[in-house]
């Protein structure tokens, strides 16, 4: 008995030394690009982001003073190679002291895109004959095809990358102990994303002058990145100022895991999705009820 758990102990030794080394040996640039990479090429995985706006009505002429997105759910390399998504959705907006909230999911399979409305004020549209029920939207969303997953790779091993690297410190994220690194991005690896994001439009429904204003807003902004020991990425955050209405905008993206759902398949029995084509803003006007294509 005390040889087998000696045999056990010195195996876990051998891994433990070998990590360390291996971490040891690179560069955080290396680290940072092998996460990167093999972030782009994971096969599948468990994703949770945040994306909070808040703007300054006065200045913004918006009524919302703050917009908030959070999303929980599993991605996944789906058949025809491009990037199959399975999500729980809460939005959350306030505005005058009120606050709004939307909750639902989306699933996108194959490039086809489905929505499920669970809650959602009434001030915008009437869901009382879908709640619940997954709808089939008309467009194709080509998400991450294989072809951009090539280019995003290329770019994430370009040695020019980054301007500066800085560590900030060692932090637990999600159970894993990570190394907290900080960077900007060069000017020629920012040229590269404006490029391949600006791909990402397409049949998406993005509007493409829209995207590239948005990744150009981020040249020369810090970005903060947690890295485990085996170069995984763990978390993702960053914090800027929209050119275009002045918001403060902020990003924080955790990957709990790189392994999702077995298959992430169409909703059964999906209806078609047929939006209205303007739904009321203002309080004290009827509700546009959301027809269903049969």
């Amino acid at each position: 008995m005390k040889k087998i758990l000696s045999v056990v102990v010195a195996v876990v030794v051998i891994i433990a030394c070998a990590v360390f080394l291996y971490t040891k040996r690179l560069t955080p640039e290396e680290r940072l690009q092998t996460a990167f990479v093999d972030l782009v090429n994971a096969p599948s995985g468990h994703m949770q982001a945040t994306i909070t706006t808040n703007t300054d009505p006065v200045a913004s002429a918006s009524t919302l003073s703050e917009f908030k997105i959070e999303t929980d759910g599993n991605f996944q390399k789906g058949a025809v190679g491009n990037l199959d998504v399975d999500s729980n959705v809460v939005v959350t907006g306030s505005m005058t002291g009120a606050s709004v909230v939307g909750k639902g999911a989306i699933r996108i399979v194959d490039g086809k895109l489905f929505y499920k409305f669970d809650e959602l004020p009434e001030i915008l549209a009437d869901i009382s004959t879908i709640r619940g029920k997954w709808l089939a939207g008309s467009g194709v969303v080509d998400l991450l095809s294989d072809t951009t997953r090539a280019n995003m790779a290329v770019t994430f091993k370009n040695p020019q990358l980054f301007t500066s690297i800085k560590k900030i410190g060692n932090e637990k994220i999600g159970g894993f102990n990570t190394t907290h690194f900080q960077t900007v991005f060069s000017a020629s690896g920012y040229a590269s994303f404006v490029e391949e994001f600006s791909k990402l439009s397409g049949n998406a429904g993005v509007n493409k002058v829209d995207l590239e204003n948005s990744v150009k807003a981020l040249n020369n902004v810090p970005f903060n990145f947690w890295i485990d020991s085996r170069n995984k990425l763990r978390k993702v955050a960053v914090a800027y100022v929209n050119p275009q209405n002045k918001a403060n905008v902020s990003i924080k993206i955790l990957l709990t895991n790189y392994i999702g759902k077995d298959k992430i398949a169409d909703p059964a029995l999906a209806e078609q999705i047929v939006m209205p084509t303007a739904a009321p803003v203002a309080s004290g006007v009827t509700p546009v009820a959301i027809p269903i294509k049969k």
